[in-house]
Formats: C-alpha cells, sequence, structure tokens
C-alpha cells in the first residue's frame, strides 16, 4: 500500500474514535433517542431508506471499566410480531476503553408487501473483571417506528 493510502486510513480510523458531544448526530431523517445503561451511552437514529431501514448512532462506554467484544443485534418485526428481519453489527476495536465513543450503522431490508411496527436493540459485551470471561452482559431496547415515513 501506498504511504499515502496508509496515512489517510489511518486519519480516517482515528475520526471514529474521537469522543462526540451529547447533541452530535441528532439531525436528520427518521426517529432517534438515546439510551444510558450502567456501562454506556447508546444514541441511534432509525429511518426508511427505500425498501431498507437504515440504523446509525453510536455508543459511549461510560463505565469504569473497559468493554470487550461489544455487538448490536437487531431485528424488526410488524405489528402482529412476525420477524420481518435482523442483522448484527460488530464494533471495532474489540475493547473499548472507558470515555470512547464508537459509531455504527447497518441496513435491514424491509421484505416486499410488509411493514415494520417496531425495532428490537440488543447490545452484547464482555468485561474485563469476568473472572471466567464466558457470561455477557445484555443490553436492550425496543422503538416503535409507528412515526416512521
Amino acid at each position: 500500500m501506498k504511504p499515502v493510502a496508509v496515512v489517510l486510513f489511518i486519519l480516517l480510523w482515528c475520526g471514529f474514535c474521537l469522543p462526540v458531544s451529547a447533541v452530535a448526530g441528532d439531525d436528520g431523517p427518521g426517529i432517534a433517542g438515546a439510551r444510558e445503561f450502567k456501562e454506556m451511552v447508546v444514541r441511534w437514529r432509525v429511518w426508511k431508506n427505500g425498501d431498507q431501514l437504515a440504523v446509525t448512532g453510536g455508543v459511549r462506554a461510560i463505565g469504569p471499566q473497559q468493554i470487550r467484544n461489544l455487538e448490536l443485534r437487531t431485528r424488526h418485526l410488524s405489528a402482529t410480531g412476525e420477524e420481518l428481519g435482523r442483522a448484527t453489527f460488530i464494533f471495532f476495536p474489540t475493547t473499548i476503553q472507558p470515555g470512547t465513543f464508537l459509531h455504527q450503522g447497518l441496513t435491514l431490508p424491509i421484505p416486499s408487501g410488509k411493514t415494520p411496527a417496531r425495532l428490537e436493540f440488543v447490545y452484547t459485551y464482555y468485561h474485563d473483571d469476568d473472572e471466567a470471561g464466558v457470561l455477557p452482559t445484555f443490553e436492550g431496547f425496543e422503538v416503535g417506528l409507528a412515526e416512521l415515513k
């Protein structure tokens, strides 16, 4: 790889790890919100992009210790509870220091003729103080999509 490309890649990557203010990313289409858990704050935005749901936002680690292997799992459901699709987003780097903000972004296809009514978010991660390191922590919430255009 050429040195210029390497430098540009490093600068781009560093931009993803910079701290972001509480109101950053709170403009744009769709439905937005934030949730605070014991060890992280989650900011999200959902909008319809053609035949897909777009989900963006990020996570800030606020606890006193590192978070490891953070991932976001989503699924969207119809008003009757039928699962319309699911997606997973893996955060990088795999070890997140307290105070670090990481971006997330994924898309979920909407099956033809179906209308998503709600979206489930589930964040899974590990702590550094887990003795065996085998029991993950789960944080989750649901977002109604009735106002989604």
